[in-house]
């Protein structure tokens, strides 16, 4: 019995449904697929390298906390398997390209409420993002970038993101040093960890939905509103970030989540920290053509690079790894 007939023989069980019909879905970037019925939606979850129970935990406690999100049904942990409330099939990015009818402004502008309640969620028991843990992520870059993707049905000739010379990990230790003590140097609160426009759901109920969430880690407060606003799948006019950047920085200072930041050291704090992300979506990207055969992100990397040479072009103590990195070709 295949995987999917053991998902389709769960699923009947726990619904008491015998005749409950499992459609596909599109697949995301993991090892999980998902299946949608009437009964809501049931995930083939594998647990030697998904998240399973963390999922759950975290689903509870974002529920707890207001926030819509795939309610956990049913679950059998040791198969990987999970029934889970139907958040609908419309995601942010699809009501941003004009499935919805709705501006894009209103709709960034509800998506950006909920990113500023994602900071009072209790982070208690939750991995932490500390500098091990943010040169881990900065070392996928470095270590898959310069990769060289093989181009489909082209044998022995390949795609490459960068035209100069291939760098050295260690010419980069200092960079990622500067850029790790800025994610560091700001307040902790629960962190998503990718709050983007494919993880924001156009619930049933009118309310936005968050998903994929089992990554979620106490790591620094700007990192979502990074993940939201400078999204590696869909540009924001520069000036629409800039005023959600002011509204969610209100939102933390009264709140007392700023950690005494003034908004101009906040600003920084958000621009290194999106450096971070950058560079390691980049890299990922990447792992995931060639490691994994998964080649969809490839697409992606432009708008990812592009947030990155802003951002350097900002910051004259980064002028070296700008040129650095324009040596290498990446700009």
């Amino acid at each position: 019995m295949t995987r999917s007939e053991e998902l389709a023989e769960w699923a009947r069980e726990v619904t008491g449904k015998k005749d409950l019909e499992l459609v596909p879905l599109a697949g995301d970037a993991s090892f999980r697929k998902y299946y949608r019925s009437e009964e809501g939606i049931f995930a083939d979850s594998p647990p030697e390298t998904q998240k399973n129970r963390e999922f759950c935990e975290i689903a509870s406690r974002l529920k707890k906390a207001g926030f819509t999100v795939p309610e956990v049904l049913h679950a059998d942990l040791e198969r990987g398997f999970l029934h889970e409330r139907d958040l609908g099939g419309t995601s942010l990015e699809d009501a941003v390209k004009g499935l919805s009818g709705k501006p894009v402004r209103d709709l960034y502008e509800a998506a950006l409420g909920v990113c500023e309640w994602l900071v009072k969620v209790p982070s208690g028991a939750l991995p932490l993002f500390d500098r091990p843990f943010i040169e881990r992520e900065l070392s996928i870059f470095t270590d898959w970038f310069f990769e060289d993707v093989p181009q489909e049905g082209a044998a022995g000739h390949c795609e490459r993101f960068y035209t100069g010379r291939r760098p050295d990990a260690s010419e980069f230790a200092g960079y990622f040093g500067t850029i790790a003590d800025a994610v560091l140097a700001q307040p902790y609160a629960f962190m998503h960890r990718d709050f983007h426009c494919r993880n924001i759901m156009m619930a049933p109920d009118d309310t936005m939905g968050i998903i994929d969430f089992q990554d979620a880690v106490k790591g620094p407060v700007t990192y979502d509103l990074v993940s939201l606003i400078e999204d590696c799948y869909f540009r924001l006019p520069p000036d629409f970030r800039d005023s959600l950047f002011y509204r969610w920085y209100g939102f933390v200072r009264d709140k007392g989540q700023s950690g005494g930041l003034s908004a101009e050291e906040m600003r920084r704090a958000f621009d290194l920290t999106g450096l971070q992300r950058h560079l390691k979506a980049a890299g990922i990207f990447v792992r995931l053509a060639v490691r994994d055969g998964k080649r969809g992100h490839l697409r992606d990397i432009p708008l990812t690079v592009s947030y990155v040479r802003e951002t350097l072009q900002r910051y004259p103590e980064l002028s070296g790894l700008y040129d650095l990195l324009s040596e290498c070709g990446v700009f």
